[in-house]
């Protein structure tokens, strides 16, 4: 009787520490929950503020992207203008060059023909002079002649 009374005793001992461990193990159990929960608590914080922050990014570089091609549209805007003063200023300048060749030419033309008039008035005036020359030579032929005419009558 007393060997089974100390198998009794040894099957409580047994039993208590079993029931010891599965405490034990229930309290470590539930503080892995606890745990797992915190981790999971954390980790989905992390998740949002990284949500948050490529959000932000996204939109900022949404923005300089459309600030860049606002920008490079203007760019091509001021070419483009650039482009069609260029053009106005060149047709500008050949109306000029053409205007002052054209003047050139009838300014030449004018001279020329001035030039021209000149000398057929030149000509005219030189005939005119030999023709007063010889009148006048021819004036006094006659008045020499008809002064010896009246020495030989006087």
């Amino acid at each position: 009787e007393e060997q089974g009374s100390q198998q009794r005793e040894a099957a409580n001992q047994v039993a208590e520490k079993m029931l010891g461990l599965g405490q034990q193990l229930s309290k470590l159990e539930e503080q892995g929950s606890q745990q797992q929960q915190e981790v999971a608590q954390k980790l989905a914080a992390v998740q949002q503020d990284l949500a948050m922050q490529l959000a932000t990014a996204q939109e900022q570089a949404q923005a300089a992207q459309q600030d860049s091609m606002a920008k490079l549209a203007e760019l091509e805007k001021w070419r483009q203008e650039g482009s069609a003063r260029l053009a106005e200023l060149e047709r500008w300048q050949q109306e000029v060059s053409a205007k002052q060749q054209a003047v050139q030419q009838d300014s030449l033309a004018e001279l020329e023909k001035w030039q021209q008039e000149g000398s057929a008035k030149l000509a005219e005036l030189e005939r005119c002079q030999q023709e007063i020359s010889a009148k006048q030579q021819a004036v006094q032929q006659d008045s020499l002649a008809e002064l010896e005419k009246w020495q030989q009558e006087g």
